[in-house]
């Protein structure tokens, strides 16, 4: 937890997951639809990424997940949530809409702020933002993506979250935001 008081380009450590501390850097300090944030970089390479919770608008029980490529580097053929790393100047609704269109073939908006995570990765610091967005185009298309990135090779609409129990497992940081939300009880998901 950061102390009152910090301010942007101080260096403060903080905790990064199992008893681990890194130094950071305040890089932004915003608010990101209605919920307030501080964006923290790693003295390593770090990116920033937004994953969503994309709810099916025929049963609002269902989000979409999506299945990574079984050559993929970080989560091989696992289930997840589509996300897409945030370029330099992008605002977090256009980096939603980026997404919609070049992972899902669609159109999608962003709703509400869920959760964001730091993470350290082996080579590289990750700042995910979980968002719950709505569709407001044709139904998602994985197989007609036109991306140059994570191409996804299934999808599917669901309300079992144990369909994240992989990904969980093997450190997938927009399914540990999912699950520690306070919309998702814990039981669905061990993390």
């Amino acid at each position: 937890m950061l102390e009152k008081g910090v301010q942007e380009n101080m260096v403060v450590k903080v905790e990064v997951g199992d008893n681990k501390e890194a130094d950071t850097k305040i890089i932004y300090k915003s608010r990101c639809l209605g919920s307030a944030f501080v964006i923290l970089h790693s003295m390593k390479n770090t990116k920033f990424s937004i994953a969503v919770v994309l709810i099916n608008p025929n049963n609002s029980d269902e989000i979409l997940a999506v299945k990574r490529p079984h050559g993929d580097n970080s989560l091989p053929g696992v289930w997840g949530l589509p996300a897409v790393t945030v370029e330099e100047g992008e605002l977090s609704e256009a980096a939603v809409k980026r997404l919609g269109v070049e992972k899902l073939a669609t159109q999608i908006q962003a709703e509400s702020y869920i959760g964001i995570q730091y993470d350290e990765r082996a080579d590289y610091g990750i700042i995910l933002m979980d968002i719950r967005a709505t569709l407001v185009g044709d139904e998602p298309a994985v197989e007609n993506a036109q991306t140059s990135k994570t191409k996804y090779v299934a999808q599917k609409w669901t309300s079992d979250l144990s369909i994240f129990t992989e990904a969980a497992a093997k450190g997938s940081l927009c399914v540990r935001i999912l699950v520690e939300s306070k919309d998702v009880s814990r039981e669905y998901v061990p993390v």
